[in-house]
């Protein structure tokens, strides 16, 4: 029969929510590291790479400096080995996506499959950027991480946090800068001097051990340390014997993304996109009543019956579906070779086996 877990209810303002970091990363003091930083024109018509730096962590006075993308891509080539820490990979690292993907790099799932001119991502669905890696053979690489999810601060306020006798400059970003502008010996110190902070933070943060690439991850790894490593923390936190079986059952769901079939793989020009200001924050505070599971559920068998102390669960069910008229498929079938992996299912073409949450279990007779 159909066999589920009710979850405990958690809508506690005032309730501390410690989010792991799960990204890991392995250590490699002899890897050379830099940060870097780019400055872009301001004009939608004209958004470019016009000036860039970078700054040797560990060395900060040791500073290259360019005016195009091209060049700085030269650099990488040259520095390949390297790993570059930029201050927001998120923004840079979009110009640099959007340059080797019009001069047609190509995008691999995994690094074995490596080649001159392919490139890989760690790219979060939240599109938290973690990492782009560039190839240009199969043993020359450079990596991009973010010194923003190490250190986050703005590059302004890091010289005060760590004690840095150097400031960050003034720039005019709205003056008129062509292709081929010259840098200017103002601009140069600009942009150097941004580097060199980020860089002189990171050799500190590095001195120290904190050679994850988040501040989460150093946090963890720091903490397993001072309890006595990564056994002693597995004696007291043991994974959950249920987790397995969940994840099995394909419970576990990131956000959901649709296009309309309609224009599935059409160009329509430009689009519009539209944003919640802190969602998530707002959910986990239960800022209008939104509950959330935490602790242990407890087993149960048959179908979920309502529960005030437990309002929330998840079920096993099995059910033969169809999308119900202009309405949205929203649901897939993880591990089923009849459908696609990341395919929303408009006929399941018979009994499936679904493991759903209580809010999925909702999207089930509503939409299907």
């Amino acid at each position: 029969g159909n066999i589920g877990w009710v979850l405990k209810m958690c809508n506690d303002k005032q309730l501390d929510i410690l989010v792991w970091d799960w990204v890991d990363y392995a250590e490699d003091d002899e890897m050379p590291s830099y940060t870097a930083d780019f400055e872009t024109t301001t004009v939608a018509d004209d958004c470019r790479v016009w000036a860039w730096a970078t700054s040797r962590i560990g060395n900060p006075d040791d500073v290259q400096l360019g005016n195009s993308i091209d060049t700085f891509l030269e650099w990488c080539r040259v520095h390949s080995g390297s790993r570059v820490y930029f201050h927001n990979l998120k923004f840079d690292g979009k110009f640099i996506l959007h340059k080797i993907l019009t001069d047609g790099w190509k995008w691999i799932p995994d690094k074995n499959d490596c080649a001159n001119r392919t490139f890989t991502t760690l790219i979060s669905d939240m599109s938290q950027f973690y990492s782009i890696k560039l190839w240009f053979d199969e043993s020359k690489s450079i990596e991009f991480l973010d010194s923003l999810k190490v250190i986050p601060l703005p590059i302004a306020a890091i010289p005060k946090a760590f004690g840095l006798e150097i400031e960050k400059l003034d720039l005019d970003y709205q003056a008129s800068r062509e292709v081929g502008h010259e840098l200017t010996e103002d601009e140069k110190e600009y942009i150097a001097h941004d580097v060199k902070i980020a860089a002189m933070a990171m050799d500190t943060m590095f001195s120290q051990g904190m050679k994850k690439i988040t501040a989460g991850s150093n946090a963890f790894a720091d903490y397993k340390k001072t309890i006595g490593g990564k056994k002693r923390f597995r004696d007291w936190f043991p994974e959950p014997e249920y987790d397995e079986d969940l994840r099995k059952g394909g419970c576990y769901k990131g956000g959901f993304t649709a296009v309309n079939p309609k224009i599935a793989g059409k160009k329509l020009g430009k689009g519009v996109s539209f944003d919640v200001n802190s969602l998530y924050p707002s959910v986990m505070a239960s800022s209008h009543g939104e509950v959330l599971p935490y602790g242990e559920p407890i087993p149960y068998d048959g179908g979920y019956e309502q529960d005030e102390d437990h309002p929330l669960y998840i079920q096993f069910i099995e059910a033969d579906f169809a999308v119900k008229e202009n309405r949205i498929p929203c649901l897939q079938l993880k591990g089923n070779v009849m459908f696609g992996e990341t395919e929303y299912i408009r006929d399941s073409k018979g009994m499936q086996t679904l493991c759903l949450t209580s809010v999925d279990m909702e999207m089930l007779f509503e939409q299907y």
